[in-house]
C-alpha cells in the first residue's frame, strides 16, 4: 500500500509470506569425505524450505532533485530456517582400510526466528558533482537456537562518498557488518565470523561515447576475516584475500 503524504513524502506499507526452496546440493543425499583430515561435508534429504511472513513501513522524503531520505521499520516471523551443524559419523576410510570418525558439516532445520529492525537510507547530491550515498541497518533476531539467526548481522553500515562531472566518476564505498552466527561446530560449538569492513574505490572515464576505461581496487584496508568457536580466543578459520587492484576498457560498438 502506498500514499502520498505530501509532495515530497512517500509511506508505504506492506506484508507478504515467502518460502524459498532449499538448494539443491544440500537437500542431497551425497557425502564428501576428507580422509586426510577426517571431515567431510554432505547434503540433507529431510530439509524443509526457508518460509516467513514479512512486514514493513516506511517513509520516503525526496527533498531534492535526485536526493531522499528513507526509513523503515521492519518484521520477519519466520517459521523455518536451515542452519550447518558439524556431527561426528562413523564412514569407512579408503587410506586406513577401517571405519573412522568424521566431522561431517550437514545442513539442519533450524526451527522458528523473528526478527525486528530498521533501516535508514539516503542519498545527497552536495556540489560541484560531489555526492554521498548511505544506508544502516539494525537487525535483532530472537531464534529457537540461542545463538540467533545465522548469518544475521546486528549492525550493517555502507558509505558511499562520490563525484560525477561529465566524463569523470570517482566513488569510494566502506562497508562494515557485525559479527554473526553462521555454524554448529564439533561438540555442538558455537562458530562465529567476527566483524567485518570493507574499503573499495572505482574511478571511470568516458573517453568516446563508446570507449570508457575504468580502475578498481578493492579490499584497500588489507582486512581478514576471522572466524571462531565460542570465543575469539579460539579462531577455526583465518582468511585473507589481500588487495585486489584492476583495470578495464570497454569498447560498445
Amino acid at each position: 500500500m502506498i500514499y502520498q503524504a505530501g509532495e515530497d513524502v512517500v509511506l508505504r506499507a506492506s506484508a507478504a509470506k515467502v518460502l524459498a526452496r532449499q538448494r539443491y546440493s544440500d537437500l542431497a543425499g551425497s557425502l564428501s569425505l576428507d580422509d586426510n583430515q577426517l571431515s567431510g561435508s554432505g547434503g540433507n534429504p529431510a530439509l524443509k524450505p526457508y518460509e516467513a511472513t514479512n512486514y514493513g513501513l516506511s517513509a520516503e522524503w525526496y527533498f531534492a532533485p535526485a536526493s531522499f531520505l528513507a526509513a523503515e521499520f521492519f518484521y520477519r516471523d519466520i517459521s523455518n530456517y536451515t542452519v550447518n551443524q558439524v556431527n561426528n559419523e562413523t564412514q569407512f576410510n579408503v587410506l586406513l582400510a577401517r571405519d573412522a570418525t568424521y566431522a561431517v558439516s550437514r545442513p539442519v532445520n533450524g526451527g522458528t526466528a523473528q526478527v525486528t529492525g530498521f533501516s535508514l537510507s539516503g542519498n545527497t547530491n552536495l556540489i560541484w558533482g560531489f555526492g554521498f550515498q548511505g544506508s544502516y541497518t539494525f537487525a535483532d533476531a530472537e531464534a529457537s537456537l540461542a545463538t540467533g539467526l545465522p548469518y544475521l548481522s546486528r549492525h550493517t553500515l555502507q558509505l558511499s562518498p562520490y563525484y560525477e562531472n561529465g566524463p569523470f566518476q570517482a566513488r569510494v564505498s566502506y562497508n562494515r557488518r557485525s559479527k554473526y552466527f553462521y555454524r554448529f561446530g564439533r561438540q555442538s560449538s558455537q562458530d562465529y565470523t567476527d566483524a567485518y569492513r570493507q574499503l573499495d574505490a572505482q574511478i571511470s572515464y568516458q573517453l568516446t561515447e563508446g570507449v570508457s576505461i575504468t580502475a578498481q581496487a578493492s579490499n584497500l584496508l588489507d582486512e581478514t576475516y576471522y572466524q571462531y568457536s565460542s570465543t575469539p580466543n579460539a579462531p577455526t578459520s583465518v582468511y585473507k584475500n589481500g588487495r585486489v587492484f584492476s583495470l578495464n576498457a570497454t569498447f560498445r560498438m
